[in-house]
């Protein structure tokens, strides 16, 4: 193990110096200084804040003698990359592309020293590298070559999210283009870089153009992706609001942003019963209800699974319920009951005559819940 070095260059001037400062922080000589100045950039900043072209000439030559085939231990790699990203050397474009076609199938193969970055992932750093070598109005096959690499690497699980990160910042795709579209419904916790990457204060002048495309996706994908989408609006004092309408009006979801007048989301129908089953939330009834009149039969069992999960989760949301119901003008017509069974099936006739039969504790109507004024029994069980 290379003997550590905790004390910085003052300066450096020479391009030999500048050659063995750079092989130094490579071998992990370093190791300390990188980590208290948080990289190599900002390690070299601290030694020589002009850099003269005598670390360019030295750096090229570092990196052109790079044998990427010769297995070393991940931090070395990490630091080369890290190297390249930074200050694209001439010869580090053909270097990272060599690496990631030598070492893309084995990288599982390398060993680490748990130093500086020896958990990154050298793939992910790689492709970041060549990004800095795009786009290249010269080279036709550098740009082609780049954007192959992230269309391949999209559909990975482990990486798609950065990977559509990489494809959002180099302008190859946009937020709603289809093919995010597939990815988030495939693996939804790609979900956690891109919104990550909507927030970030260099695009922040598009962010509610970005959320807007970002949550039509979201919601159509359907629950999962929907509860991730949350989760991460939550971390950015972000929330999302159902928007009651009209009967006729296209429902809508409301994004409230921080110190903003916040935006409106049209849904589709689709769209929207994917919000209500992911929110399982009795408080959205009326959207359920809402859909119920204007569709039908289709959505009479979503009412009874609302109904039953209310049951399960005690007296306070079943009183909830037919509360909902009776601000929306939907009764229940009374009858006398008798049971032994402990249950009774009850209907809710709503305003376009349909019946939607429930099935309910005795105990609930006993309580008043559904009062003989309130409650219509048809049928005991």
């Amino acid at each position: 193990m290379p003997k550590i070095d905790q004390t910085a260059k003052t300066s450096i001037n020479d391009l030999n110096e500048w050659k063995e400062e750079i092989r130094n922080i490579l071998r992990g000589k370093r190791e300390g200084l990188l980590v208290k100045y948080g990289s190599v950039g900002g390690y070299l900043r601290k030694i020589a804040e002009n850099k003269n072209s005598a670390f360019d000439d030295a750096l090229q030559e570092v990196v052109s003698s790079w044998e990427v085939h010769i297995p070393r231990e991940r931090e070395y790699f990490a630091v080369m990359l890290e190297f390249i990203r930074a200050y694209t050397p001439g010869a580090g474009y053909k270097k990272v592309k060599d690496f990631l076609e030598f070492w893309e199938n084995r990288i599982h193969e390398l060993q680490d020293k748990f130093g500086y970055d020896s958990k990154a992932n050298l793939i992910i750093n790689a492709i970041e590298t060549l990004s800095a070598y795009y786009p290249n109005p010269n080279e036709i096959s550098i740009n082609k070559y780049y954007e192959s690499l992230l269309e391949k690497y999209l559909y990975e699980p482990s990486v798609s999210g950065q990977i559509a990160v990489n494809l959002f910042k180099s302008n190859i795709l946009d937020i709603d283009d289809k093919k995010i579209r597939e990815v988030i419904n495939k693996t939804p916790e790609c979900l956690i870089n891109i919104i990550s990457y909507v927030f970030s204060p260099k695009i922040d002048y598009e962010l509610g153009d970005n959320l807007a495309k970002l949550a039509s996706i979201v919601f159509e994908v359907g629950d999962e992706a929907i509860s991730i989408f949350e989760k991460r609006l939550n971390l950015f004092n972000t929330t999302i609001t159902y928007r009651p309408t009209t009967q006729n009006d296209q429902p809508e979801l409301y994004i409230n942003l921080p110190n903003s007048e916040g935006i409106a989301v049209k849904l589709s129908e689709n769209s929207l019963d994917n919000f209500i089953t992911a929110k399982n939330d009795i408080h959205l009834l009326p959207a359920f209800l809402n859909k119920v009149q204007r569709r039908g039969d289709e959505y009479h069992k979503k009412i009874q699974d609302v109904f039953s999960k209310c049951q399960r989760d005690g007296v306070r949301l079943v009183r909830l319920f037919s509360k909902k119901l009776y601000r929306l003008g939907i009764t229940f017509y009374p009858e006398s009951y008798q049971t032994t069974s402990g249950w009774v099936r009850i209907y809710v006739r709503l305003e376009n005559g349909s019946e939607i039969p429930l099935i309910c504790r005795i105990e609930y109507l006993e309580d008043g819940m559904f009062s003989p004024q309130e409650a219509d029994v048809l049928a005991v069980i």
